[in-house]
């Protein structure tokens, strides 16, 4: 964008006011909560010296912040529009926006505040936070026992003074707060070089240092990091187990359902070729002896007398020559 203040004072003023908060200035909102902060991990690495980089990657980290907000500040409402088809058509928002705009910057600046302002451990909120931890948390990190505040914790809660994280925050507020508006200043002073004065030239940065460049560029290279630790094996092992479903269970199941198709298959060529024949058969020897049979039958009543008669004289012919055979023998 560019050159946008003319155009948009009330937004540009309301969001200077909340970039000076985010950057942790003198009596805004983010001083109070940057203050607290360091002062807590200063505290914290002088006890516990081997984990100084939890205070100086956000010491660093508040560098960064102040400068990248006013670098976004800078490059939206000063300088030369870097393009006129916005510019043209930029205007302010209407007061329904740049109402709550106003209340919130003012908020930014009042919120924190305790008595007297300036003193950065006055702040209500800050107190607030403090103690409303656990009671248990002052068995590692210790407590304050100020006016107001701690007579609730038991004497033998809290460690030794030297092993104290609160007691030795407190002891160096003010060396954080120092640390953090010298890292400040820096942040601001190189935001305004580069992108309001124009004495630095971030191309010049990009040649000089091509190396930080693209790591910065890269996002030092986090996507890519967690590409090789993350997906790429997440990929493999879950190649390696689709490889197993497939080629594994159910090849196994694939070939018992195949086992299955073959075994039925053969049982259905048994039971049609021969069960089937055998039941066939049977049926057509019943019924052709049954409709031989049935031409026996004449339905008149000579003709069975006759036959039970003949049948009579038969079987006694046949018991005759069997009796006479046995006597003879």
């Amino acid at each position: 964008m560019g050159g946008l203040y003319p155009k948009m004072k009330i937004t540009a003023l309301t969001m200077l006011v909340g970039v000076l908060a985010i950057a942790g200035i003198p009596l805004f909102s983010g001083w109070y909560s940057k203050d607290a902060i360091l002062a807590q991990a200063l505290g914290y690495v002088t006890v516990y010296k081997q984990h100084i980089l939890l205070f100086l990657l956000p010491l660093a980290t508040a560098g960064l912040t102040t400068f990248y907000m006013f670098r976004m500040w800078l490059m939206t409402f000063t300088g030369e529009p870097r393009d006129e088809h916005v510019y043209e058509h930029a205007h302010e928002s209407p007061r329904t926006m740049t109402t709550a705009l106003v209340v919130l910057a003012f908020m930014s600046v009042v919120v924190a505040w305790g008595l007297p302002p300036w003193d950065a451990t006055a702040s209500k909120l800050e107190h607030e936070i403090e103690h409303s931890q656990p009671v248990s948390v002052t068995a590692e990190f210790g407590y304050l026992d100020t006016a107001g505040h701690g007579e609730h914790f038991p004497k033998d809660a809290a460690p030794p003074d030297e092993l104290n994280v609160q007691k030795q925050a407190h002891e160096k507020h003010n060396l954080a707060g120092a640390l953090a508006l010298g890292v400040v200043g820096i942040g601001i002073v190189f935001s305004l070089l580069t992108f309001y004065y124009r004495v630095l030239d971030p191309a010049e940065a990009k040649e000089q240092f091509p190396g930080i460049y693209a790591l910065l560029a890269n996002k030092w290279y986090f996507d890519e990091l967690y590409s090789v630790m993350i997906v790429r094996p997440a990929m493999i092992v879950a190649r390696a187990f689709r490889a197993l479903d497939l080629r594994g269970i159910d090849g196994v199941i694939h070939a018992i359902a195949r086992s299955t198709l073959r075994v039925a298959q053969i049982d259905r060529r048994f039971d049609q070729g021969f069960i089937d024949w055998l039941v066939n058969l049977l049926g057509d020897v019943t019924y052709r002896t049954g409709a031989r049979m049935r031409n026996v039958q004449t339905g008149y009543l000579r003709s069975y007398v006759l036959f039970l008669v003949l049948a009579a004289v038969g079987v006694f012919v046949v018991l005759s020559y069997f009796v006479a055979r046995a006597a003879a023998g």
